[in-house]
């Protein structure tokens, strides 16, 4: 029997110490109170419902009055990393980390940024110019064509149709 296994025979709980030993960071990881997270934007459509179910108020949105800009923005300082936004997210694009970074505990991160798109006849908003985008995709390859009310706020095309039946 060679000398390194009877060591560890005759004392295992220095095996598992040994084994269980990890660096700083990995202990400090493991052991943050803090997440990070981490979006796809390639794959987001900035729906928002991340936000809405981020209990902490991590997760906000951002939109210019004055612009049309719409961002999604992450403050690592209040994250918990409870993993609703993971959950709730039907584009499946976020992940998220329990990590300590305390260079971007004041720091508002923008994960994403987007356009507000506009109703054509009254102004109103229609949504994230991303997440529009997709549904007119997925309505003109289910109809073949784009409907003309996809630049319309719901209460406009509600109208139109009201109009239509006179």
């Amino acid at each position: 029997m060679d000398k390194a296994r009877e060591i560890s025979e005759s004392n295992p709980e220095a095996v598992l110490r040994r084994e269980s030993l990890v660096s700083r960071r990995e202990l400090l990881e493991r052991l943050s109170p803090l997440g990070k997270v981490e979006l796809d934007a390639s794959r987001c459509t900035g729906c928002g419902l991340c936000v809405s179910e981020c209990s902490t108020g991590a997760l906000r949105i951002s939109t210019g009055l004055e612009t049309d800009a719409y961002q999604i923005l992450f403050r690592h300082a209040v994250c918990i990393a409870c993993g609703a936004c993971v959950e709730i997210c039907p584009e499946h694009c976020i992940q998220v980390k329990r990590v300590f970074e305390p260079e971007k505990i004041d720091d508002s991160i923008v994960l994403l940024e987007d356009k507000v798109l506009r109703c054509v006849k009254c102004g109103g908003t229609l949504g994230p110019g991303l997440m529009v985008a997709k549904i007119r995709a997925r309505v003109s390859v289910a109809s073949k064509v784009q409907p003309p009310s996809s630049t319309l706020c719901p209460g406009c095309r509600a109208l139109g149709l009201f109009n239509r039946a006179d």
